[in-house]
């Protein structure tokens, strides 16, 4: 088993930001960040690189301002002085990297591609302003992740190995280890995990609030439906509608890259889309199609929150469902909702949600209402659910994630534990993400389908953090860039 500094005695902080922001094009090809390629954009770019003396030399050579902060983790602890070759202290195994968005004017200037309302610029610089939250990835050691030797590795080879075209695109230092991801031999475990050790290196992550972050869990639902409205079947599944616009602002301006709105056009405007409650009131009829239609609204709503399902229909086959867009609107708990009124008691679980709106049929739609957020949905080829990643679903190997922090095809390291409090630790592919998904330290666990499925997903609601791998160097300073230009 490898062995990594669980406690480094002191690490470098270093913030970069481009001078002038969009002016000079900059491609420092630094190793670490070729793996993390969200956290680029042309407006500005963040450096990791541990070689000190190269900072100066490389950044007045292509016009980066920096700030080396020093910190330390102990009192009193020594803090190692890098030569310009990086040699002599090991400083890459101490190094603690951190990703941060230069502060911007919450006013941006007016698209002028499209003519967008005040609204939407304000919903932009919200976002904005949300994107200031920070990574911090700090180097362990594999005896540092609890449980380490007890997962069976081998279980997720075949899932990560669906990404590895994608992480050798980002970075040739996959290469390697996805050649031997492919060879290994079928539910050998410690060879799987001798081949994680031999290749990549953990690293703690840790956001604005800390390295520890709420856990919960999913699952593939399961309704009842026609392809016609009749007797019992009466609440709809629309699929997408014509008139619903999607909007990438990174494509405006880079600093809201991995930020998305939508809406819908009026008078060359770009205003909101209709929220839940007026899509329930009836305002998409002759604008969006039914899918299929369901015999409880109850259901159908928590299919939303799960994303995927299973439709048991009348002629006895099955329509596997899956997301196809959403009106744009916020995200609005509605546990969060009961329990701040004291409706039902805390920690929030699905099946405490679900109790509470079978038993209040006469509230059930206001609450439901309250979350503006409306997902629609269309027909799905395969019996699996399907990732925001494009990839099916593995239960208990894929977790939902903030891209805006943790790209799709990441492995990672899981310690937390079920509703029930039994320990949760295993390694997880990032492969989906979910409207409450938010934040550097945010999880969402995909448990299958079917009735246990649905009890383990419902009721977490856990504490826990999460470990990210990435190659390790030919040099064994696994996050020292290839070369500086």
């Amino acid at each position: 088993m490898s062995s990594g500094n669980s406690s480094p005695p002191s690490f470098w902080t270093i913030f970069f930001s481009n001078r002038k922001a969009g002016r000079k094009k900059i491609d420092p090809e630094s190793r670490f960040l070729s793996y993390f390629p969200h956290l680029k954009s042309r407006d500005y770019e963040r450096f990791s690189l541990p070689l000190a003396g190269r900072f100066r030399e490389g950044g007045e050579r292509l016009g980066i301002r920096f700030q080396i902060l020093k910190q330390r983790s102990k009192p009193h602890s020594p803090t190692p002085v890098p030569s310009r070759e990086g040699r002599g202290n090991s400083l890459s195994s101490r190094i603690l990297f951190t990703c941060v968005k230069q502060e911007r004017n919450l006013f941006p200037k007016i698209i002028r591609i499209v003519l967008v309302s005040l609204s939407v610029l304000t919903l932009a610089a919200c976002a904005e302003k949300a994107s200031n939250e920070r990574i911090t990835l700090t180097p362990v050691g594999f005896d540092d992740l609890p449980g380490w030797s007890d997962d069976h590795a081998a279980e997720v080879a075949p899932v990560l190995a669906t990404y590895c075209p994608t992480l050798v695109k980002r970075s040739q230092d996959w290469r390697g280890f996805c050649e031997q991801l492919t060879s290994l031999p079928t539910q050998n475990d410690a060879a799987a995990r001798h081949l994680f050790e031999a290749y990549l290196q953990p690293m703690s992550v840790a956001g604005a609030e800390g390295d520890t972050g709420l856990f919960t869990g999913y699952y593939q639902a399961e309704l009842r439906g026609s392809r016609q409205r009749h007797g019992r079947y009466q609440t709809p599944l629309y699929m997408r509608p014509q008139d619903l616009v999607g909007v990438d602002l990174g494509a405006f301006k880079p600093e809201w890259n991995g930020k998305h709105i939508a809406g819908k056009v009026q008078n060359g405007k770009l205003v909101p889309y209709d929220d839940r409650a007026a899509i329930e009131n009836g305002h998409l009829a002759g604008r969006a199609k039914v899918l299929l239609w369901v015999d409880d609204p109850i259901d159908a709503f928590i299919l939303a929150v799960q994303g995927s399902g299973r439709v048991r229909m009348t002629d006895g086959h099955d329509v596997y469902v899956g997301y196809d867009g959403a009106n744009g609107r916020a995200y609005v708990s509605i546990g969060k909702i009961l329990a701040d009124s004291g409706a039902i008691e805390r920690p929030v679980t699905m099946p405490k949600i679900r109790a509470w709106l079978t038993t209040h049929p006469n509230r059930a739609r206001q609450i439901m209402d309250s979350n503006p957020s409306y997902v629609f949905f269309k027909s799905m080829p395969t019996t699996a659910a399907i990732g925001a990643a494009g990839h099916p679903l593995t239960p208990l190997r894929s977790l939902a994630v903030d891209p805006a922090f943790v790209p799709y095809g990441t492995l990672l390291w899981l310690d937390t534990t079920t509703g029930s409090g039994a320990p949760l630790q295993r390694l997880m592919v990032a492969e989906d993400t979910g409207g409450a998904i938010k934040g550097a330290v945010r999880g969402d666990i995909f448990w299958g389908s079917g009735l246990e499925a649905e009890n383990q997903a419902g009721s977490m609601q856990s504490s826990g953090k999460y470990y990210i791998f990435a190659p390790k160097s030919s040099n064994k300073q696994p996050l020292e860039p290839a070369h500086f230009n």
